[in-house]
């Protein structure tokens, strides 16, 4: 009898144990559920802010490129009117230049006004003095001491070390046929054409210079130049 009990005990047990645990399933399910969806409408609400942002910033690029067009706009209409500006500026100063440079030659002696642009190029203001040269040539270039004048703007840019512009002033002195000059100016075309490398050139400057100036004090200089070359 006792033997009968206990397997009835054990059997009620056993059903008591199994009767739970489909209840647990269920509930555990839907806690999944709840928070799943809790997630997907977070994720949803994330991708509408998003959308919103997306839209906001491509109103401020639109916004920006309109104003970037205005600015554009407006830096062309000032460069413009810049650009009409120096021009302006430019022509005024240039006739105001002439102008003074009339007045100083008519109001000084010329060769003061040579003068003062000699003593800047012994003073190795070579800009200067290729500028005062030039005023004086360009208001009158048929005064006594305007060949004078161009060959010192030949050696102001020799000084300078610019002897492709040295070389094109020196040959303009050459244009004056009654120059005083003209032996110094071949010599230092010459001596232009050795610094630019150009030795076949500076070699038939030097033998111009030697057919043309026999008597030139400069004669042994260049005949020493010539048989240099190689």
């Amino acid at each position: 009898m006792s033997k009968i009990i206990t397997i009835f005990l054990f059997s009620a047990s056993l059903l008591g144990c199994g009767s739970s645990n489909p209840s647990a399933k269920p509930q555990t399910s839907q806690n999944d559920l709840v928070s799943q969806n809790v997630e997907i409408m977070d994720l949803r609400s994330s991708v509408i802010i998003l959308q919103s942002e997306i839209i906001g910033l491509k109103e401020n690029l639109k916004l920006a490129g309109q104003l970037n067009q205005t600015l554009q706009k407006r830096i062309e209409e000032r460069s413009s009117r810049l650009s009409t500006l120096e021009n302006y500026s430019n022509r005024y100063i240039t006739t105001n230049s002439t102008e003074t440079a009339s007045a100083e030659l008519n109001s000084e002696n010329i060769e003061g006004l040579y003068k003062t642009a000699l003593t800047y190029y012994f003073d190795s203001n070579y800009e200067e003095s290729i500028r005062r040269f030039e005023q004086l040539i360009n208001v009158d270039d048929s005064h006594n001491l305007s060949d004078n004048s161009q060959y010192w703007i030949g050696e102001a840019y020799f000084g300078l070390g610019n002897y492709k512009r040295a070389l094109s002033a020196f040959e303009i002195v050459l244009t004056y046929p009654q120059s005083n000059k003209n032996d110094y100016a071949q010599f230092k075309i010459g001596l232009c054409l050795l610094k630019l490398k150009k030795e076949p050139q500076a070699y038939a400057a030097f033998q111009s210079f030697i057919d043309s100036y026999p008597e030139s004090e400069l004669i042994s200089r260049v005949i020493d130049l010539r048989n240099g070359i190689q």
